[in-house]
């Protein structure tokens, strides 16, 4: 994600790439967007800055299960990507990205299972420092750590990162995931679901159960799957809700604007009825719009 401030004589722009947020000065701010005015795309930043963190070491494990299992991963930087797998085991690879041996150093990662819970964490000891880029410089811990993890489908998942997206794939317990700044993304999971971002677009998909979904910022939230209790907060972008065409719900909404051109909308006091009715739905949607819509499944 791309923010540009002005203050003074001074452009600051916060740039992400992968998870790692850095302060750059700079009078080009205007070549960093394209013609039509909008922010280039992710892909595109990250190619900008791959130079920049020049250390890539590699940390896998394998920690065999049996049973239900809980894995909890903190991480101060840094994307999470977990899969459910045909496996007993639940592997763990952790890449250190850093912009030179000191940032490196400043990484520190801890690994432990017990009793039923895997536990990964990644900590960074050093404080941010002034890092060179050309004839610029940014403010930035010039590291971070991607995760990717695979597992049995039966697990509880406890994710956060201060930066960075985070992507669940085939898990079915409880799940509960928290970014600072980056999207989510849930598809063909189930059980009881909770995510938070402050600033990042949320897509849920294919998903069976009840699910909590908050997003602080602007940017758009879909949640898609048949759905018996789901709550969604939106800081003023879209949210767009699809259900089977056989099911349906009661939507209790605060300042928020309705459409759907599949079901039909009655009215119930402050509530909305759709379909079957069979699902408890509310929304906070502030400014942003909500739209209703089937989904052949």
């Amino acid at each position: 994600m791309l923010k540009i401030f002005t203050f003074c004589s001074f452009t600051i722009i916060t740039l992400l790439t992968g998870a790692a947020c850095v302060y750059m000065q700079t009078a080009n701010a205007v070549s960093n967007r394209n013609a039509d005015g909008q922010n280039k795309s992710e892909n595109q930043k990250r190619n900008d800055m791959k130079d920049i963190f020049k250390i890539n070491e590699t940390l896998e494990k394998s920690f065999p299960v049996s049973g239900k299992t809980v894995v909890k991963i903190y991480s101060f930087e840094g994307e999470i990507t977990v899969r459910a797998a045909n496996t007993q085991n639940v592997t763990m690879k952790a890449t250190k990205m850093a912009v030179d041996k000191d940032a490196a150093e400043g990484i520190r990662l801890d690994v432990s299972d017990r009793n039923g819970t895997i536990d990964l964490k990644a900590d960074y000891v050093k404080p941010d420092r002034k890092i060179a880029y050309g004839k610029d410089y940014f403010y930035s811990k010039g590291a971070y750590v991607n995760w990717e993890i695979g597992l049995p489908a039966e697990t509880d998942l406890i994710l956060e990162t201060g930066e960075g997206q985070i992507a669940v794939q085939g898990v079915s317990g409880e799940i509960k995931l928290t970014t600072k700044d980056g999207g989510i993304s849930v598809k063909d999971c189930a059980g009881n679901l909770a995510s938070t971002t402050y600033d990042g677009k949320v897509q849920i998909t294919n998903y069976r159960g009840s699910a909590d979904v908050t997003n602080h910022g602007d940017e758009p939230v879909l949640v898609e799957g048949d759905l018996q209790n789901l709550s969604v907060e939106s800081g003023g972008g879209k949210i767009f809700l699809g259900f089977p065409r056989t099911s349906g719900g009661v939507v209790t909404a605060d300042e928020a604007t309705l459409s759907s051109k599949d079901f039909v909308l009655k009215k119930d006091g402050e509530r909305y009825i759709f379909g079957t009715g069979n699902s408890n739905i509310t929304i906070r949607a502030n400014t942003g719009r909500v739209s209703i819509y089937s989904i052949n499944n």
